[in-house]
């Protein structure tokens, strides 16, 4: 079973057209589909644009936003991440980071 095996995807303008050509070549290879209706709009990470939210909500009550980087993460996991933790809104600061800590004394 492919890794994106039911992922209808958009691809958002906010991502520069190289990326874009990437993303597409990456997602249709493992699974996926540009075919709608849509189930996900792929965003550039930290640059959630006005336009991307007003087409999210527009298009599909259900569409799942994520930033690049989730397609990016499930390919090298090889199996779909969870869409919550890969937020592209600048707001999430945070999202799709993972931290750790060493050397802690209690």
């Amino acid at each position: 079973m492919a890794v994106f095996d039911g992922v209808h995807y958009t691809l958002s303008p906010s991502l520069p057209l190289s990326r874009r050509h990437e993303l597409a070549s990456i997602l249709d290879l493992n699974g996926a589909t540009s075919a709608g209706p849509h189930t996900h709009l792929i965003a550039l990470g930290g640059s959630y644009s006005h336009h991307d939210k007003q087409s999210a909500e527009s298009a599909n009550t259900t569409l799942k936003v994520v930033s690049d980087k989730w397609v990016d993460r499930s390919i090298v996991m090889g199996k779909i991440q969870s869409e919550q933790y890969y937020s592209p809104d600048p707001a999430m600061i945070f999202s799709g980071t993972v931290a750790c800590a060493t050397d802690v004394r209690i």
